[in-house]
């Protein structure tokens, strides 16, 4: 048969009878008490010594006998450390405190009650609490004779304020793991110290009750196997806590799946959402670019707002449906359900879908505050995502491509948005061109700007280029192919050669005749009336005739991403206040770059040089070296302009990248933390 812990203790100690735990685990399945040893003294199958006894040997604590309690003395600075409410309230007795550790020993009876535990170190203000058992009516006595009979209102009062801060911790809601292997919680209690400490942990189906009954748990986690152990429990546990979530892994550790980032779940989950949705559109390939733009563009204003994650991911979501509204798939399927009664057209289907698949996010909060907004209402500071989706959307209908002055993207209708949001999104285009002239590739290899009007095709595209690494920059003309061209430098271009207002040679002519395009290579699809060769001629790198072989071309643009990164841009100018000169040195860095990056800060003067990625030498002022350095990264204010290709200044930095950045970053803090020389003008800490 199946044993609760304790029960396996008491069966091993001769306590209880295999009958006898037959039955409280038969009155614990019933649902109608909720703690093993609680109902075996209830239904007289146990008494307190042998309780006290077993629950040693389980913890594997002290055990105090009540002749012992009789001799013990307690030093009044130890019984001061707790006031007597809490002692009282938790039957815990400090009795002794070792100073050298700052471990304070607590006498008590129950030690399933970890949050009283907890409680207590709290108040103590002590490092560790290591608890003696004793028989809960000779703890209780004890505690009666150190401190004498309960009185008065001091001792019914509530806990005081730093107790009280204790148990408002402890009611963050939260996931509770059961694991009774000690060495596996202990590790997983470790593991949950260093990410973020939110886990509550409990060996025994005892522990569980005393948490469920004390702290709101979301989700109650334990081992396959254990779940004969957990079967007697489980009604009184969702007594207790009505709709708890119960999840079986089938181990914890390296035995199972490694964890997954939740960011990087959500982001997979809707990157595909929004993948699946477009493929379905099959006639205006406009309104995909739109949507791919406006959710990329709402996450990336949402981080850079410092949004927590559940709020970014329904930013997301928001941008995402409101921009789908112009895909034939989406209409079509509004179309078909009906709408939900006093719900507006415009979000019926949204909403349908949300209460559908139970979304985890408060979407309704946003969708409701976007409605204001969209009908004309004023700003809604509470929903700081719906404003974020609200000016988004207003950006990708205006912005031409690489436009990153909000003032001319938004224009008099600036002063009707969010001067956060605004500055927010202004402060994410003016990034990305930065990092567009820089060369950065951010997480990809390349960047492929794609003008391609055929539904199919494109969908085909955008899954094999983005499984081959590359990033991709869409366009729906040939006008905006030019712009973002000279803007984003891509490592190639695969266009239509029928492209609404440009297209064909017209196109390529202008690719070729601009110094800042002319070497891009240019992959043109399908016909434009003239042959492939006399394309060809004019300067394109290949012509595609439908049906186009993906793989074949997915290895033609790997061979041109490597030559184009050879070659890299001229040069770039921006300000630190837009890319800081760490990120900046960073992302030459990611590029295998060569070049210098000169720096002005007021009246003071740097230049940094980067060899193939490397930091090669830094020079401020009269200062060379690491300090010059130093000197330089931790500044906000200044100017900057890059140029590539090899300079013959004398190394006098060694080390990584990485290495040189991180010694110059931590002794600049440790420079402005003791009252060091201040940055030179301009700079700001």
């Amino acid at each position: 048969m199946d044993y609760s812990p304790l029960g396996a203790v008491c069966r091993d100690l001769g306590l209880m009878s295999e009958q006898d735990i037959h039955r409280v685990l038969a009155r614990l399945a019933e649902g109608r008490d909720v703690r093993f040893g609680a109902l075996a003294l209830q239904l007289g199958v146990l008494d307190e010594a042998g309780l006290a006894s077993a629950l040693a040997h389980q913890y594997r604590l002290n055990l105090l006998p009540i002749e012992r309690l009789e001799e013990l003395q307690i030093d009044h600075a130890v019984l001061d450390r707790v006031p007597p409410h809490v002692v009282r309230r938790y039957t815990l007795i400090p009795i002794l405190h070792e100073s050298e550790h700052d471990v304070l020993t607590v006498l008590g009876a129950d030690p399933t009650d970890v949050l009283a535990l907890r409680a207590v170190r709290e108040q103590a203000q002590v490092s560790e609490v290591r608890l003696f058992l004793a028989e809960r009516s000779a703890v209780a006595s004890f505690i009666e004779r150190v401190l004498g009979p309960a009185e008065g209102a001091h001792d019914r009062e509530l806990p005081s304020e730093p107790l009280m801060a204790a148990l408002r911790g402890a009611r963050l809601q939260r996931d509770l793991v059961l694991e009774t292997n000690p060495r596996r919680l202990h590790a997983l209690e470790r593991l949950d110290a260093i990410e973020d400490g939110t886990t509550e942990f409990a060996s025994d189906p005892d522990q569980v009750a005393w948490l469920l009954g004390a702290a709101p748990i979301r989700r109650l986690v334990f081992r396959t196997e254990l779940r004969g152990v957990v079967a007697p429990y489980l009604e009184s546990w969702r007594r207790i806590q009505p709709g708890l979530q119960v999840v079986t892994v089938s181990s914890f550790g390296l035995r199972s799946l490694p964890a997954l980032e939740p960011k990087r779940i959500s982001r997979f989950h809707l990157d595909l959402l929004r993948f699946l949705l477009q493929v379905g559109e099959n006639r205006d390939p406009d309104s995909r670019i739109q949507v791919w733009r406006a959710t990329d563009l709402a996450r990336s204003v949402a981080e850079r707002l410092g949004l927590a994650q559940d709020q970014i991911e329904t930013v997301v979501l928001g941008a995402l449906f409101l921009e789908l509204e112009s895909l034939d798939s989406f209409r079509a399927l509004a179309e078909a359900l009906p709408t939900p009664a006093g719900v507006s057209d415009r979000f019926a289907l949204a909403r349908s879908l949300m209460q559908a698949f139970d979304a985890p996010y408060d979407l309704e909060g946003l969708l409701s505050a976007l409605e204001h907004r969209l009908g004309g209402g004023g700003p809604i500071g509470a929903n700081p995502g719906a404003e974020v989706v609200y000016t988004v959307r207003h950006v990708v209908r205006r912005r031409q491509p690489g436009q990153d002055d909000m003032a001319q993207i938004l224009g008099d209708n600036v002063h009707h948005h969010s001067p956060r949001v605004v500055k927010a999104v202004g402060g994410v285009l003016r990034w990305a061109s930065l990092h567009a002239g820089l060369g950065g590739r951010g997480d990809h290899d390349a960047e492929v700007l794609l003008a391609v009007r055929d539904p199919i095709l494109l969908a085909a595209l955008e899954l094999e280029l983005t499984r081959a690494g590359f990033g991709l920059v869409l366009a729906a003309n040939g006008h905006d192919v030019l712009q973002l061209a000279g803007a984003w430098q891509p490592a190639c271009i695969i266009a239509d050669a029928q492209l609404p207002r440009l297209g064909g040679l017209q196109l390529l002519a202008s690719l070729k005749q601009d110094p800042t395009t002319r070497e891009l290579p240019v992959f043109l699809v399908g016909g434009s009336g003239l042959p492939a060769s006399r394309l060809i001629e004019q300067g394109a790198e290949d012509v595609l005739v439908p049906p186009v072989d993906v793989g074949l071309l997915v290895a033609k643009l790997r061979r041109l991403a490597r030559k184009s990164g050879q070659a890299g841009p001229r040069g770039v100018r921006g300000q630190l206040s837009q890319l800081p000169l760490s990120d900046l040195l960073q992302t030459l860095s990611l590029g295998g770059r060569t070049g210098q990056v000169n720096v002005i800060m007021g009246d003071s003067r740097g230049s940094i040089g980067v060899v193939r990625g490397q930091l090669h030498h830094a020079a401020f002022d009269a200062i060379t070296g690491l300090p010059a350095l130093r000197a330089m990264v931790r500044a906000r204010q200044g100017d900057f302009a890059v140029t590539f290709g090899a300079d013959q200044a004398e190394r006098n930095l060694s080390g990584t990248t990485e290495w040189v950045l991180l010694e110059a970053l931590r002794t600049s803090d440790e420079d402005l933390a003791s009252g060091g020389r201040q940055p030179a003008s301009g700079q700001e800490e």
